[in-house]
C-alpha cells in the first residue's frame, strides 16, 4: 500500500472544495426533480373540536403561507352529530364512519380495522367534542369482562397496526362500507 505525502491539512482543503462544489450544484432545479418537493400541503382536519377552532386553527392559518399549506376540509361533530358520536363510544366493529355537512357539502371519513391488529375488532371512540379514533389497546376499559391487553415491546421489537382510512365526498352507506371492509380483509390474507 502506497503512503500518500499529502498532509491532513491538504486533505481537508481538497475535501472541503469538493463538498462546496457539490452543494453549489444542488440548486432549486435539482429539487424540482424530487417528486412532490415543491407541492403545497393540503390538510383536511377531522373532528377538530373547540380547541382546534379557537386556538390551533388560527395559529395554523397565520403561518400557512410561509409553510406552504392550506386547509381544504374541516369536519366536526357539533350538536347534530353529537348524539351519534356518543353512541359510538366504546363499540366494537370492523369499521366506523363519521359524516359531516358544511356549506352545502357532505363528507364521510371511514376507518377500517384488520384482523392482524391486536384486539380485532377494535373499540371505537367518537365524542361530541370532536374525537374520532381507534382504541385497540384498552379493551378492559369498555368491557370489564375483557382481559387487559398487555402489549409490551422489548428493545428492537416492533408492532404494526394496519388501518385503512377512506374519504368520501358524500354520505357513505353501510353496505358500501361493508364491501370496502371485506376488500381490506381480503388483502390481509
Amino acid at each position: 500500500m502506497a503512503i500518500s505525502s499529502n498532509s491532513r491539512r491538504q486533505f481537508l482543503k481538497v475535501g472541503s472544495a469538493a463538498l462546496a462544489a457539490t452543494a453549489v450544484s444542488w440548486n432549486a432545479r435539482s429539487y424540482a426533480a424530487i417528486l412532490g418537493a415543491n407541492d403545497r400541503v393540503r390538510v383536511g382536519v377531522v373532528g377538530c373540536g373547540d380547541r382546534m377552532k379557537g386556538a390551533l386553527l388560527p395559529a395554523f392559518l397565520q403561518h400557512s403561507k410561509e409553510l406552504n399549506f392550506e386547509f381544504v376540509a374541516v369536519s366536526n361533530i357539533w350538536n347534530r352529530r353529537r348524539e351519534e358520536g356518543e353512541a359510538a363510544w366504546g363499540t366494537r366493529g370492523r369499521w366506523c364512519s363519521l359524516t359531516g355537512h358544511t356549506g352545502g357539502h357532505t363528507a364521510t371519513v371511514a376507518i377500517f380495522d384488520q384482523p392482524k391488529n391486536p384486539g380485532y375488532p377494535t373499540y371505537w371512540h367518537a365524542r361530541g367534542y370532536g374525537l374520532f379514533a381507534v382504541n385497540p389497546l384498552a379493551p378492559s376499559i369498555f368491557d370489564p369482562k375483557q382481559p387487559a391487553l398487555n402489549l409490551t415491546l422489548d428493545k428492537g421489537q416492533s408492532v404494526t397496526f394496519r388501518y385503512r382510512v377512506m374519504l368520501y365526498s358524500r354520505t357513505a352507506a353501510p353496505d358500501e362500507l361493508n364491501r370496502e371492509s371485506d376488500a381490506f380483509l381480503a388483502e390481509a390474507k
